[in-house]
């Protein structure tokens, strides 16, 4: 930490002061009236308050007060939207649930996510490692979009989406550099310049890199000493005015992060895959260490981990204005790899490690007619052709030590056989998904305060994977093929009414689609087939209001979803208690429902000071579940709360900003986040009817409080960050079960980051 803040410093005292009005944040200027936020849901720059859809959208200031670095950070002040961080490929993975709607996953198959996940305009849900969870590097925008977005989305959005928009090259010189040092040894810095090369050629350019040594250490002298990692992000962009109705702009990412073992740690209670391996006597292994809560920084890890990820993306988008209309192509591809050597067992024995080597890539091309404003009427068509394919290599298979002696008994248990480095379960998995969609949506505006919209989305998806390279217990397996097709039409319709120019009302009815795939296992013959895609109705009504001279905003919504075949991943022992037996599966639920509440208010009492408060309220479960496998037992699944679905979910941030002279001013924000108590995944959410301990599937609910506090004189900022201000115990998920140290849990330390940033003009 001293090294880093010395770095912090030292930088500082080179940087001349130069002004920094223009990058000021609109809430510090402390104009009186609350900003004017605007939002693309709708695929067109609209005033939020103007659009009849529940979001929440965070600006560039907003990002960079609150040190929003990457999902998780903004996830925290939004309603009835849930994650769970578990680290098991990476500091940044994380699975996202929205009104209930999540991947209820367990394993690695779970490649179609139900949440949209698009940066700027092109959809990046199929990554190698599950979600992706870009570092929020010059964003201009994020948006979190509640409920399905079929038509304008689509693309397996059921629960939501998360729309990003980054800073574009514009015709004014720009640079911006940072440095930063924090707690567990974090150092790193980024930098950004915008260059306008002619008058109608720009480019802009982007680039972050950090290192930490992580919040978890190895006691292990021969394994992977600690979770730390080095990430590095790099967005270039161009954009090229071609005429005054043409414009390209062109941009590419590259992002990766080298890092060592999983941020968690062992918590000493077993689920039943592992007592059905190592017998009901076994104990749990502690290596010394102890448990979560009271453990929460060290393992013994003795073989050497990593999880190496990388992300290649091209965008391009073009623009032309027809003057009633604008036609818009986007063309975009992805590519990401993930490299995973794991601890398997999680503790000082090596009986069982976990070899992974994945890469995803998606590929797609859309073009959109849009009409331009000024009319009674708006309206889109549009067309998009997409293809998304996966390839997994997947292989557990036993260490080098067979049995392990309790030093506190001298007891020594047999785990597996004698025979190192012999594959248990190996195979390589393939997925690959044709997609092909159009749409068209008009909204009809027939009075100033009456306004219609009725549109839909139809959707063909081929979808085709297989299994092959089958090895368990060292016997090869034949291969498995499949292959399916699904399609469906989404339709959506809303009814607007304007109370005022301030106060509008709206009602929707909007249907959501989720591919189906095809089950295979070698253990299970019987259900190597398709299983059905999932579909929902959403109904929804809305209310959006500015008053008090816009120095106040209050928007809500209350929603009722109503699912058919929830999808739902397994991971089990076909066979109790022999490891080569284990298959993964999806379930579908007949039916589920998922019913709440939303509400955000802004709210600015006087000059300087505001106040964000956002409230959400949830019931959503399984409906008719009757004979869900989990562990490979038949559970009863009827009314169990869905997983990552907390009853409540909530937010209140306070931020006074003020100038102290002609060129320095100062914010502070303050934030507190809440989630309820909620279970991860659908092995968590059927503890009780498993005759499982609530700890620690059952997660507690938590309070959290972040803390920013920032300088700024000239074009210099110093700004210090703390998350988890009070040091809070809490955790997110228990997606990693399997281990001779029981269920893992990811835990949340209090950090501390202090940067320094320059802007020129």
């Amino acid at each position: 930490m001293r090294k880093a803040v010395t770095v912090v410093l030292g930088a500082l005292s080179l940087m001349p002061a130069v002004d920094r009005a223009q990058t000021q944040t609109q809430s510090s200027e402390a104009t009186g009236a609350l900003e004017e936020i605007v939002v693309s849901a709708q695929r067109r720059i609209e005033p939020l308050q103007e659009v009849p859809i529940s979001i929440t959208a965070f600006t560039s200031a907003d990002l960079y007060q609150s040190n929003v670095t990457q999902s998780r950070d903004y996830l925290m002040m939004t309603p009835n939207v849930s994650f769970a961080d578990d680290g098991q490929t990476g500091t940044r993975s994380i699975r996202i649930a929205i009104r209930g709607v999540s991947n209820i996953s367990l394993g690695d198959n779970a490649v179609p996510n139900a949440i949209g996940y698009y940066i700027d305009e092109f959809n990046v849900g199929n990554v190698a490692n599950g979600t992706i969870n870009p570092t929020m590097l010059d964003v201009q925008r994020v948006e979190v979009l509640r409920g399905p977005q079929g038509t304008y989305f689509g693309r397996n959005s059921t629960g939501g989406a998360i729309n990003i928009s980054t800073n574009l090259p514009d015709s004014k010189w720009f640079g911006e550099a940072a440095v930063n040092g924090g707690t567990f040894d974090t150092y790193g810095g980024h930098a950004i310049v915008n260059a306008p090369v002619t008058d109608t050629f720009f480019l802009r350019g982007a680039v972050s890199y950090e290192s930490s040594t992580g919040t978890v250490q190895n006691l292990s002298s021969t394994g992977t000493r600690n979770s730390g990692y080095d990430q590095t992000d790099v967005r270039l962009s161009a954009r090229w005015l071609i005429t005054d109705k043409f414009t390209a702009d062109l941009s590419y990412t590259y992002d990766r992060d080298t890092e060592g073992l999983d941020a968690d740690v062992n918590t000493g209670v077993l689920e039943l895959d592992t007592i059905s391996i190592v017998g009901p006597g076994f104990r749990p292994i502690s290596d010394g260490v102890g448990f979560y809560p009271q453990n929460q920084g060290y393992v013994d890890h003795n073989r050497y981990e990593w999880n190496r990820n990388r992300l290649d993306s091209w965008n391009l988008r073009l623009n032309y204005d027809f003057g009633a209309a604008t036609l818009r192509s986007i063309t975009g591809y992805i590519k990401t790899t993930q490299s995973r050597m794991f601890d398997e067992d999680g503790v000082s024995v090596d009986a069982f490690y976990r070899h992974n080597e994945w890469q995803a890539s998606s590929w797609g091309e859309e073009l959109r007619l849009q009409s331009n404003p000024g009319t009674a009427w708006d309206w889109v068509v549009g067309a998009l052709y997409a293809r998304d394919e996966s390839n997994q290599f997947s292989n557990v298979a036993i260490g080098t030590q067979f049995s392990y002696t309790y030093p506190d008994t001298g007891q020594t248990v047999d785990i597996v056989p004698p025979l190192p480095n012999l594959p248990i379960n190996q195979l390589t998995s393939s997925y690959a998904d044709d997609s092909r969609a159009i749409y068209a949506e008009a909204t009809w505006r027939a009075t100033s305060q009456w306004a219609f919209t009725l549109g839909g989305r139809y959707t063909d998806d081929y979808i085709d994977t297989s299994q092959t390279g089958i090895i368990n217990f060292g016997s090869p397996a034949g291969n498995l093929y499949g292959n399916s097709s699904f399609n469906d039409f989404s339709p959506r319709f809303v009814v607007t009414y304007k109370f005022t120019p301030d106060i509008m009302a709206y009602g929707t009815v909007s249907h959501g689609f989720k591919a189906g795939g095809n089950n295979l296992s070698v253990q299970l013959a019987n259900h190597n087939q398709p299983f059905a895609p999932e579909k929902v109705w959403n109904y929804e009504l809305g209310f959006k209001s500015e008053f008090w001279e816009h120095r106040a905003m209050l928007n809500m919504s209350a929603f009722y979803l109503d699912w058919h075949d929830l999808q739902a991943e397994v991971d089990y022992l076909a066979i109790p208690g022999d490891i080569s037996s284990a298959v993964e599966i999806t379930e579908t639920a007949a039916s589920a429902t998922s019913k709440g509440l939303e509400a955000e208010t802004r709210l600015r009492p006087i000059d300087h000071l505001t106040f964000d408060i956002a409230l959400g309220y949830l019931q959503a479960s399984f409906g008719d579940f009757p004979n869900a496998v989990i562990y490979g037992e038949s559970v009863n699944m009827t009314g169990v709360t869905l997983p990552q679905s907390p009853k409540w979910t909530g937010s209140a941030l306070v931020e006074w900003s003020a100038p102290i002279d002609d060129r320095t001013s100062w914010y502070v924000r303050y934030l507190e986040s809440y989630r309820g108590e909620s279970t991860s995944n659908l092995e968590g959410a059927g503890y009780q009817r498993l005759g499982l301990p609530s700890f620690p599937f059952l997660m507690p609910s938590w309070w959290v409080a972040n803390l920013n506090f920032g300088v700024t004189s000239g074009g210099v900022t110093v700004d210090l960050s703390v998350q988890n201000l009070w040091d809070k115990e809490y955790y997110t998920g228990t997606g990693d079960h399997f281990g001779l140290g029981g269920v893992r849990v990811t835990p949340h330390p209090r950090m501390v980051l202090l940067e320094a940033i320059y802007r020129t003009h």
